[in-house]
């Protein structure tokens, strides 16, 4: 179609039934008057397209904003989305609102080389509201917050139909025997009769704790205890944040039943359903961005200190989610403060942490610790498990009773045995098999540096402090093994390398880095050589453990 003058598209009707957008057009509706549509040709109620083209630029403008990025869509394209309109009719409405802004002092709208995505809201906004509802928990009512439960009802209506950018469901299904279908758990052995204790019971010494016991955590609140876990092994270790030397029980918990679980971090990736031209769409607009960044306060990490108070907020959310969400969820899964984007963790809601009970009746864990022999040159020490039937008993001996000798018997379960609670009635959700427990040996622990911090000394002068984004820090740096040697590791992320701290101990950097970073400065220092230091805001980020 050949393109209009600008005094002809003025006058061009477009009729109502050329408009998809059931609210624009329920808005034009009474100023439609019956003529022939310069579209579809037909004779109905319509509109003049100047109209057409002044309602869809005030939608417009307040809700898109310019990218830098050639690939993202033309305002046609967006008309076309928002208000159901033909192509042809968009790049009309575009070409005319492009000559009426011309050249305004506050620049044409128009008049663009990259293209356009959706206003956010500002984030500030966003951490106001969630301090709002953190507030009114902490000092005007715990548990029965009218308030609180009116705000979660509007923040989680119809969460079940949204959808991500790319078109996923922000409600994963978790189907037994499918990828994604186990979860890991672990827990430090700081000595062998640790280890030994802990694979005598697996299940209650790596799964949730019962019901009516233990504190309260980020999701659960005291005498509730969730199951709490890692999409990946690696994660689970970091979470952990064993020390170096130590071994870490692993298992493996599979899913016994279906479970629909929320992702919150697919809710990062969140795309608004609201329409520019719905009544209430700043409402849903602004919800939808506020989900956005529901997982970073879900994740945010609590100081020690403020747990009591700190993770109210989100066992709250939690408790909202297990009892209310209708359809209604098993769990959530949300972003590891230790690894950041890389790792992922699992929290399973009460009804949905029952693991079936370990099969002490029928099977044993043999442990097999290898020890490091210097005088023969073995430095194995290696740790094996086994798992062996109680019942597997060795063929009789028919000369047994003329030798004397007496058939294998069982040992007994120890006087420490402790079977899980019989009259628990929640279905079983999670195994953890025998076949699925490792341990794992702690040889290193790597850290990350984000936003950096560089400190420069000049000749007569205290040093001072350049507040600045570093670059990305690929020296190596000293590890600790398991004998205890230093050696040289470049797979740590960490910044040395640079002269004006060179032979100071290092203690001398604790105040730049806190504690957390503490353990890294310490194997730096073994082996005296210069080095600077980066940090992020005093902080480092632990991203995982190096296990053997």
């Amino acid at each position: 179609m050949s393109l209009l003058r600008q005094s002809d598209m003025m006058t061009q009707p477009v009729c109502l039934e050329c408009i998809g957008n059931i609210h624009l057009r329920t808005q034009l509706a009474s100023e439609a008057r019956l003529a022939a549509c310069a579209e579809c040709g037909e004779t109905r109620p319509a509109i003049p397209f100047k109209l057409l083209a002044e309602r869809i630029d005030e939608a417009f403008l307040p809700n898109f904003e310019l990218t830098p990025y050639d690939q993202s869509p033309g305002a046609a394209a967006i008309f076309v989305d928002i208000a159901g309109i033909d192509s042809d009719l968009a790049f009309r409405i575009e070409e005319y609102l492009g000559e009426t802004y011309g050249d305004q002092e506050d620049g044409n709208p128009y008049d663009y080389l990259t293209g356009f995505r959706r206003s956010r809201t500002p984030h500030y906004w966003q951490e106001e509201r969630w301090e709002r509802f953190c507030n009114t928990l902490r000092k005007t009512a715990r548990h029965i917050n009218a308030e609180a439960i009116a705000w979660l009802d509007d923040v989680f209506e119809g969460i079940d139909t949204h959808r991500t950018w790319d078109a996923k469901a922000v409600v994963k299904s978790v189907v037994p025997g499918e990828p994604g279908s186990h979860f890991y758990r672990a827990r430090v052995a700081a000595d062998e009769d640790e280890l030994r204790r802990i694979l005598r019971q697996p299940v209650l010494q790596m799964g949730p704790l019962p019901p009516g016991v233990g504190q309260g955590g980020r999701l659960n609140a005291p005498g509730i205890p969730g199951f709490y876990g890692a999409i990946d092994e690696a994660t689970c270790i970091a979470e952990i944040r064993p020390p170096v030397g130590a071994h870490v029980v692993v298992g493996r918990f599979d899913v016994l039943r279906p479970l629909q679980l929320l992702d919150f971090s697919a809710l990062e990736n969140l795309a608004p359903r609201a329409n520019p031209f719905d009544p209430q769409f700043e409402a849903k607009r602004d919800r939808a961005h506020f989900l956005r960044s529901l997982g970073e306060q879900i994740s945010r990490p609590v100081l020690p200190g403020a747990k009591m108070l700190g993770y109210v907020p989100t066992q709250v959310v939690a408790e909202y989610l297990e009892h209310r969400l209708v359809p209604p969820i098993d769990g959530i899964l949300y972003k590891s403060t230790q690894r950041g984007s890389t790792g992922g963790n699992v929290m399973l809601f009460n009804r949905a942490a029952r693991v079936e009970p370990f099969p002490h009746h029928s099977h044993f864990i043999d442990l097999d610790i290898r020890t490091v022999d210097v005088d023969a040159g073995d430095d194995d020490d290696s740790i094996h498990l086994s798992v062996q039937e109680i019942d597997a008993v060795e063929p009789p001996d028919p000369l047994a009773a003329l030798n004397g000798t007496v058939s294998h018997i069982p040992a007994p379960l120890p006087d420490t045995f402790v079977q899980l609670d019989i009259d628990d009635d929640r279905p079983l959700c999670l195994r953890l098999a025998p076949e699925n427990i490792a341990v794992r040996a702690v040889r290193a622990v790597a850290y990350e540096v984000v936003h950096g911090r560089s400190l420069r000394r000049h000749h007569g002068q205290r040093p001072t402090t350049d507040v600045r984004r570093p670059n990305r820090l690929a020296a190596p740096m000293l590890a600790l093994t398991a004998d205890s040697s230093p050696r040289r590791s470049d797979s740590l992320p960490f910044v040395l390398g640079c002269a004006p701290f060179a032979g100071l101990d290092a203690g001398a950097f604790l105040p730049l880095f806190g504690t957390v970073a503490a353990r890294v400065v310490a194997v730096a220092a073994l082996r005296p050589r210069p080095i600077s230091i980066a940090s992020s805001r005093r902080r480092a980020a632990y991203t995982g453990a190096t296990i053997g």
